[in-house]
């Protein structure tokens, strides 16, 4: 049973109906907090599992073993990296354990997360609403670990389904808006200099029809 918000894109709300989901709806204005507290309260009501998924460290645990690993091995070059960022948008703990990962191997590949421009509670704390799914939230999850994340990148909803859309046609990789989002932000910080090779983790695929 999935506690989401009635506004919630309808194509992954299809996705997840189809694979045999039971969904509540919270009203829209109420935002991701209030879906959290409804689903909190019913599974205390009903004696469920509540999984909770921006505080638990299962997500961030899974990327430790497994996404972690395989972007060190694959960076690795004689003890060293050939790239100098790895991006990556801030949702349900990619960030955390690729980080975690990443610097406990080498201090020299900076970890950026990025956030919707319109909704920056990692940096200014000013949240509101955007068109980014899977980041976002407004707020800063629990399961997030600042002390591993180098730098913070706000990307607008505009650029980041503009990248989504140019990498579908130019490298046929149903990117979503969230792995746009940090497309984009690793393609500005070369363009600024900033980086001579950076690595973006894309965090969901876009479904097409």
């Amino acid at each position: 049973t999935l506690v989401m918000p009635e506004d919630a894109p309808a194509m992954r709300q299809e996705s997840l109906l189809r694979l045999g989901a039971q969904i509540i709806h919270t009203p829209a204005q109420a935002g991701l907090a209030g879906a959290r507290a409804l689903a909190k309260a019913t599974a205390a009501e009903k004696g469920w599992y509540y999984m909770d998924w921006l505080n638990n460290d299962d997500n961030p645990t899974y990327h430790r073993r497994v996404t972690g690993p395989a972007l060190v091995r694959s960076i690795a070059r004689e003890g060293s990296s050939i790239v100098d960022s790895i991006v990556i948008g801030v949702g349900s703990g990619t960030i955390t354990g690729v980080g975690e990962t990443v610097k406990a191997w080498t201090n020299d590949v900076r970890i950026v997360a990025v956030e919707p421009y319109e909704s920056q509670a990692l940096s200014s704390g000013l949240t509101g609403s955007h068109g980014i799914p899977d980041i976002g939230f407004g707020l800063v999850p629990k399961n997030f670990n600042s002390y591993v994340v180098d730098n913070i990148a706000a990307v607008t909803t505009a650029d980041a389904v503009r990248a989504a859309q140019r990498v579908l046609r130019t490298d046929a990789i149903p990117a979503s808006p969230s792995a746009g989002a940090a497309l984009h932000a690793a393609a500005q910080l070369i363009a600024n200099g900033k980086s001579r090779s950076a690595l973006a983790v894309f965090s969901a695929r876009q479904n097409i029809l």
